[in-house]
């Protein structure tokens, strides 16, 4: 329309059909949503339908309706404006002149592909349902956050179950209601806050999107239909790239897809809307295979994962700074330690090697650390507090609501004084149930503190689940940004034979029959934490820039006895190249024959690269090293081997 400002439809068509969330008009294929509308429109238009019939059509009816919103192809029949008794979600709320939310009725959800379809012809109707919508939205919200809250308190499946019913519902709605907002302000039908109310409609939606993220992929399949009109909608750039990071997280849960054109049309012609020329295509478009379908990779660098290292403070006696670090590999620094006392107010441990020593050309290795940032702005700096041996403040400090408060208070300005983006709490470990309910507590407090829009909170635990089955998983998930799970260590001087000590796997044989303990692997740890309901795109894996070596042992199951352990950088390159690989385990080691070592186990570029993979693959939020100082360069560097492996899928 000459003269209105045009809603980004087709931007969103074509955004959808760059990263594969959409197919192509060409698509010859019948879609699994067209062949629901077919079996249900065979069973629903029977005036005497029979009980299967029948549940067919309870079964199907609210799906297809969703797929026919976004998909021009479905064709409802007129049997679905008849269905004025049912509807999507939970009731309307006490005080209500309804029993249902309006929108939320069957037969007004299957109105919205016609009044999509032909806006100009129903623009009266799209003004009159985002009127309803608007109404609606926030005491769906409303609802949401009374579920959520019953939810954590009593995680029942009743309970969850009402959770994910209020955020179906949201987020269907939200969608609509963004796209109705387009096309009312293409018609220049805008009661001046239509603008402000979309860019926080899609705020909403991002949020909604990380908080489903735990459901994923069925429980959370409604996501890109809310994010992609509030992509369209939203006149924020930087809320753009908001929709577009909360996109990547889901679009591996749907590969590989195709699908129907975006029936999302401006009012004006096509060639009016912004943005909408192909020649701005992504860099990284993958090109279609001979079957006419995409595969969705989406590009290396612009994938959120972790990379991320351990830097100890001791090291800048050796010579290995934070200048030294693989930062062309690397997103993230951990700068370990700070300690606590018992009071909340943090220690140092060294402060002569973080404040005092020259370090990279500044006072101190806190002061290089914030130099390293400067110089590379991508690069996230977070301080780690506590440590294998200075966790012992943590039972007493976690039980004070006045230590944590102060706790939280100097983290925060311990972030702010050295140019640091967050806080990593590793203490090792809240051993029993009271300890992880304060340790829960604790990560609340620092939550508080540093809002998640602008400072990170992670926390490192171990893989055993006579930990881990202290802590309330579901209650961290909504607190931090990562667990780092500390996937190594496995066998050492403490258990009575030795082992890989960082296997991915657990090895199959004999052996590990007559020697349980050598069954623990990483992958233990990780499938406990994600059956907790912990989103897999923040658990971040552990990997050992070191190695376990047991003199007396010729390999595994044999003595501990006189064990010890050495960097990565410092194990002969011939040991690395050399090494034995068992690809089941993903696992490595070395028998130094001739000298010292004896049996030798630690990670290679192979096995850092395979776990990459895996943590690609099953959507984890990457990887981390202890330490990244502890590396090798090169070809031989684990670093980075895992960030190829993490690119690679």
């Amino acid at each position: 329309m000459p003269g209105v400002p045009t809603y980004r439809g087709c931007d969103a068509c074509r955004k959808q059909k760059k990263k594969g969330w959409t197919g192509r008009d060409s698509d010859q294929k019948m879609s699994h949503g067209e062949g629901l509308a077919h079996l249900l429109d065979a069973a629903g238009s029977k005036s005497n339908p029979d009980p299967f019939e029948k549940g067919i059509r309870d079964t199907l009816c609210v799906p297809v309706i969703i797929e026919a919103i976004f998909n021009p192809k479905i064709r409802l029949s007129p049997w679905f404006l008849n269905l004025k008794k049912r509807a999507l979600g939970p009731a309307a709320p006490l005080g209500s002149s309804a029993k249902n939310f309006l929108s939320l009725e069957l037969s007004n959800l299957a109105r919205i592909p016609d009044l999509i379809r032909e806006p100009a012809k129903h623009k009266d109707d799209i003004a009159v349902a985002y009127e309803r919508m608007r109404y609606e939205i926030p005491l769906l919200k409303g609802g949401l956050e009374m579920a959520d809250n019953l939810a954590s308190e009593a995680p029942t499946r009743a309970a969850t179950k009402m959770r994910i019913q209020y955020q179906v519902s949201l987020g269907l709605l939200m969608g609509c209601a963004l796209i109705f907002n387009g096309y009312l302000r293409a018609f220049g039908i805008d009661d001046g806050s239509m603008a402000e109310e979309a860019n926080a409609m899609t705020n909403d939606a991002i949020k909604l999107a990380h908080d489903a993220a735990q459901y994923r992929p069925l429980g959370a399949s409604f996501i890109p239909l809310c994010l992609i009109p509030g992509w369209a909608a939203a006149d924020s750039a930087e809320i753009q790239q908001k929709v577009v990071q909360a996109l990547e997280i889901y679009q591996d849960d749907f590969t590989p897809l195709t699908s129907r054109s975006c029936s999302h049309r401006s009012p004006g012609e096509e060639d009016n809307i912004r943005g909408s020329s192909d020649d701005n295509q992504d860099q990284h478009q993958q090109q279609p295979d001979e079957n006419n379908e995409y595969e969705i990779r989406p590009p290396p660098l612009n994938r959120s994962y972790m990379n991320g290292v351990y830097y100890p403070n001791w090291l800048v006696y050796k010579g290995k700074t934070p200048a030294t670090l693989d930062v062309d590999n690397i997103t993230h620094v951990f700068y370990a330690f700070v300690g606590v006392h018992e009071d909340g107010t943090l220690r140092w441990f060294d402060e002569h090697a973080d404040m005092v020593k020259e370090v990279d050309g500044e006072k101190g290795a806190l002061a290089a650390l914030a130099k390293l940032k400067r110089n590379n702005p991508k690069l996230k700096t977070i301080v780690s507090i506590g440590g294998g041996t200075g966790s012992k403040e943590f039972p007493v400090l976690a039980a004070s609501r006045d230590a944590r408060e102060t706790f939280a208070r100097q983290a925060r300005q311990f972030c702010d004084r050295h140019e640091i983006d967050g806080v990593d709490i590793d203490w090792e470990h809240p051993k029993d149930a009271e300890q992880g309910r304060n340790y829960v507590k604790l990560l609340q407090e620092c939550r508080n503190a540093l809002p998640e829009e602008d400072y990170f909170l992670t926390t490192a635990l171990p893989v055993g689940q006579y930990i881990l089955k202290h802590i309330d998983l579901d209650a961290v998930s909504k607190l931090v940004n990562y667990i780092n799970l500390m996937a190594y260590d496995f066998t050492g001087s403490w258990t009575s034979v030795c082992g890989n000590h960082a296997q991915l796997h657990s090895p199959r044989g004999g052996l590990q029959s007559s020697h349980p303990e050598l069954k623990v692997c990483a992958t233990d740890g990780v499938d406990y934490v994600l059956s907790r309901g912990f989103p897999s795109r923040k658990l971040v894996l552990g990997i050992p820039a070191y190695a376990r070596y047991f003199p007396r042992a010729g390999g595994p199951g044999c003595s501990t006895d006189r064990a010890g352990e050495m960097d990565y950088c410092d194990i002969p390159d011939q040991w690395v190249q050399t090494a034995v690989v068992d690809e089941r385990a993903v696992a490595a080691w070395y028998v130094d024959s001739g000298r010292d070592k004896g049996y030798v186990t630690f990670d290679v570029p192979q096995t850092v690269y395979m776990k990459g993979r895996y943590a690609a693959h099953e959507a984890l939020g990457g990887l981390f090293y202890w330490t990244g100082t502890g590396d090798k360069g090169g070809e031989l560097s684990l670093v980075a081997a895992g960030r190829r492996g993490l690119d690679s899928s």
